[in-house]
């Protein structure tokens, strides 16, 4: 064989491993951890509705107690988000007391439970629109649901964003005034 003819199969063999090297890399870095995309919003919705076998009514039922819920979520993170800018904001300040921090820990993690309780409920009430022969299936299905829904709190994981660039600062809304720490003062 001649010297260019051993060039050639020895160029097209470089290009077909290179090609086949970018082909895994392009693989690995599609389905790499984190790459996944997050459920569409109301995909859960849309499960429990197909699994359970909503009819319209139901369906209707359904889909006001998700707004309802979604308004009373939104809230409480924004509360959680507010408490925990309060609480890492004690940083900025020398000397403050065990009793304030642990006062404002306190609080957000209480706000988070009361997250963790209003979603329990919400599925209670869904449980509720059940007919009978729904209830078995609703019960198997719940729990790949809430996965779908992602993750709740806002412990560095997704959580709504502040709205309009506004700064979370200062007590958090629509709440008594017993219920809140006292402000972290001098």
């Amino acid at each position: 064989m001649s010297t260019i003819v051993k060039n050639k199969w020895l160029i097209a063999v470089i290009i077909f491993l290179l090609l086949a090297n970018i082909g895994t890399l392009v693989f690995f870095w599609l389905n790499r951890p984190g790459a996944q995309k997050p459920p569409q919003q109301g995909a859960a919705a849309e499960y429990i509705i197909r699994e359970t076998g909503f009819d319209k009514q139901q369906e209707a039922q359904y889909r006001t107690l998700i707004r309802e819920h979604q308004d009373r979520v939104r809230q409480i993170r924004d509360s959680i988000r507010v408490a925990k800018d309060r609480f890492f904001k004690l940083i900025e300040q020398d000397n403050t007391s065990d009793s304030l921090k642990e006062a404002l820990a306190k609080h957000a993690s209480d706000l988070t439970a009361t997250l963790d309780l209003t979603t329990l409920h919400h599925f209670e009430q869904v449980k509720a629109i059940c007919r009978p022969d729904q209830l078995k299936k609703f019960e198997s299905i719940i729990g790949e649901a809430v996965k779908m829904m992602g993750p709740q709190g806002n412990n560095g994981r997704p959580g709504p964003p502040p709205r309009n660039g506004e700064r979370m600062d200062g007590p958090p809304p629509n709440g008594p005034e017993g219920d809140r720490p006292p402000p972290p003062g001098p």
